[in-house]
């Protein structure tokens, strides 16, 4: 009954996360159009305002990165690209970077302090049961995969493996280092996106085609998410042969 209260109260959190955003989209695109228009338009703007923050512009990504580890709603590759925009590929990706670093850090603390009852309010028994399986046959490189690998929740799976035998340092030195990949590219991406000269309908086109390919990504994900627990089993299967 608990889990499923849990995933009840998931579900909703999403939705009231997903109406706030959407009214808040509604509320940008009515009330300051024109000068959020100008910022898409002329990157240099944004750049300029967030340096005139000093030391908040990047601690504000490092927080944010660290919250989306913990908090499931807030998109982490969206941080990371804004981190490029703003701030360069290369510093981009070590604020990205270092946001993940504490926010791993501190959920792996919150998970060794409460035990497997926190664990089992975030992740479902079937997850769990696989984690737990899996961790012992693969140790660190399956958080790595995990990582690596899309489709998975890879954040509530790296805490979960906090219960395991696996030591902290190399979970999260295997965590750090198989998101480092998409965090740099999505930096890059952000920083590619300075140097275009976009209008206002060319941008619209690339927002509307990034939605469509997110929500076709996400109506696959259930069949995505068997195929690389597949994988991965295997992969266990095959470890545990060997030895």
């Amino acid at each position: 009954m608990s889990h499923r209260w849990t995933r009840a109260a998931a579900l909703a959190a999403r939705v009231l996360v997903g109406l706030a955003a959407a009214a808040l989209c509604v509320l940008l695109l009515t009330t300051w159009r024109r000068p959020l228009l100008t910022l898409f338009e002329e990157p240099g703007h944004l750049q300029g305002l967030v340096r005139q923050l000093g030391p908040a512009g990047p601690l504000a990504v490092v927080l944010l990165q660290a919250a989306q580890v913990l908090l499931a709603p807030i998109p982490g590759q969206a941080v990371s690209v804004a981190s490029g925009f703003l701030f360069g590929p290369w510093l981009g990706t070590l604020y990205s970077m270092l946001g993940l670093l504490a926010g791993t850090v501190a959920g792996l603390w919150l998970v060794r302090r409460w035990g497997r009852p926190l664990v089992e309010r975030l992740v479902d028994p079937q997850t769990l049961a696989r984690i737990d399986q899996l961790a012992g046959a693969l140790g660190a490189p399956l958080l790595f995969l995990v990582c690596v690998l899309p489709f998975l929740p890879d954040d509530l799976i790296v805490l979960a493996a906090g219960l395991s035998r696996i030591p902290l340092a190399a979970i999260v030195a295997a965590a750090l280092l198989g998101r480092l990949p998409s965090v740099l590219l999505a930096a890059h991406l952000g920083r590619g996106a300075t140097a275009l000269r976009l209008t206002t309908p060319q941008w619209l086109v690339i927002i509307v085609a990034t939605l469509v390919l997110t929500a076709i990504a996400y109506a696959l994900r259930g069949h995505g998410e068997r195929a690389v627990w597949s994988l991965l089993e295997r992969i266990g299967r095959q470890r545990e042969s060997k030895d």
